[in-house]
């Protein structure tokens, strides 16, 4: 079986990677659909561009460990490029993307200065999965209080289960991030068995 530098399986690495890219193709939905909300009126929260950044360096460290080849430049360069190609859907690009573009770029820079001299590898995506949990808990949160308001003032006319689900893929992005933020600290402290 394929080994990486650290002796643990390469298919390891491949799984960890997916579940990384899984995490933060969630983390972008979750802010894309939370922000499409303050469109109908519903109130800005600062979690939205935090989780959207969040999940971007989540996507480049999923990138890194699934191609491992790719040198640290170009990882700051993918950090970068990510919200840009994103607004790029909706053919708008204002003036706080290039400044969120910029700011990612600094961060992926720290943090492989800090995996270069602390071997701290999976920083950002440990811290990455700490933000995108927070803030799918404070969503879910809302969500829970939302729907608990509507059904005691609409009463019978909604039942449980279409609360329930309504609240399972919120329910089962926080499951992801959770099982993320493990896999996140187990690679960023290791257990020597």
């Amino acid at each position: 079986m394929p080994q990486n530098s650290d002796g643990s399986p390469a298919s390891r690495q491949l799984f960890t990677g997916a579940l990384y890219l899984l995490a933060a193709a969630l983390g972008g939905l979750t802010s894309f659909t939370t922000a499409m909300l303050g469109v109908n009126g519903a109130p800005f929260s600062a979690w939205i561009p935090i989780a959207a950044s969040a999940a971007v360096l989540l996507f480049v460290d999923g990138i890194s460990l699934c191609l491992p080849a790719i040198p640290p430049p170009w990882r700051i360069a993918l950090a970068a490029i990510t919200p840009i190609a994103a607004c790029s859907l909706f053919l708008h690009w204002p003036l706080s993307l290039w400044i969120a573009a910029a700011a990612l770029a600094l961060l992926e820079a720290g943090f492989l200065i800090l995996a270069a001299h602390t071997h701290m590898v999976g920083a950002a995506a440990f811290v990455a999965s700490i933000v995108l949990a927070l803030a799918a808990g404070t969503g879910f949160t809302q969500q829970v209080s939302y729907y608990l308001d509507l059904y005691q003032t609409v009463g019978s006319s909604i039942t449980t289960t279409q609360i329930a689900s309504a609240l399972l893929p919120s329910f089962f992005a926080i499951l992801i991030f959770f099982v993320t933020l493990v896999r996140s600290s187990q690679a960023l402290f290791p257990t020597h068995r």
